[in-house]
Parts: structure tokens; sequence; C-alpha cells
């Protein structure tokens, strides 16, 4: 039986089918917190802000970090990967208190 990665309701295959109360799409300055599954490869474990979105993909890095990333996630059960470390958190996360994404990206309405 198919069920909800995000909420683990039964018999729904993806959040898109139902309003899944603990649903919330990456975004510019979310934290992704440790190796986030492998899905910026299996070198990467490191806590990362994700710095730019697109339809169906991310880049992280490390703010103020000019020799580490950036990073690239993409596809379904990578960006999967990464909202379920982003909700997961860390203990002694150093990106609480570092600076504000870069940049943002929004979806041009009709494009």
């Amino acid at each position: 039986m198919s069920v909800c990665t995000t909420c683990h309701q039964p018999g729904i295959r993806v959040y898109a089918e139902h309003d899944c109360p603990g649903y919330q799409p990456l975004t510019p300055g979310d934290i992704i917190h440790g190796d986030a599954g492998g899905a910026f490869g299996q070198d990467h474990d490191v806590c990362v802000r994700v710095e730019a979105v697109g339809p169906d993909w991310i880049v992280a890095r490390i703010p103020g970090n000019r020799w580490d990333g950036p990073w690239f996630a993409y596809g379904r059960a990578r960006l999967e990967a990464c909202i379920k470390a982003r909700n997961g958190g860390c203990v002694e996360c150093p990106l609480r208190e570092a600076e504000p994404p870069l940049t943002t990206w929004k979806e041009t309405p009709g494009a």
C-alpha cells in the first residue's frame, strides 16, 4: 500500500493527491542538515543553505565559504531527501545564525 512520505497517510502516492499538513516546499534560505540522504552525493555531509530553487532542482552552499560547493540536487527522490533533512534538524547547526541567502527565485506565471 502506498503511504505519503511526509504525513504517512495510507493510500496516498504523492503529497499533491491530498492536503498534506506537513508539506512545505524547499525555498531559498532553508537549511538542509547533514548528508541529506545522499541527495548531494556520497561525499557531502555538512549543513548547507538553499540559495536558489527551480521547478525540480536546488542549489545550496555554505554561506561565506568560497572553497566548498555549491551543491546541486535534482529530481523527486533527491528533493524529498532534502525536505526530510531540512525538517530533521541537527543539534548544533553552524548555519542557524549565518547570513541570509544571496539569491531568490520565483516561478514566472505563464512561463
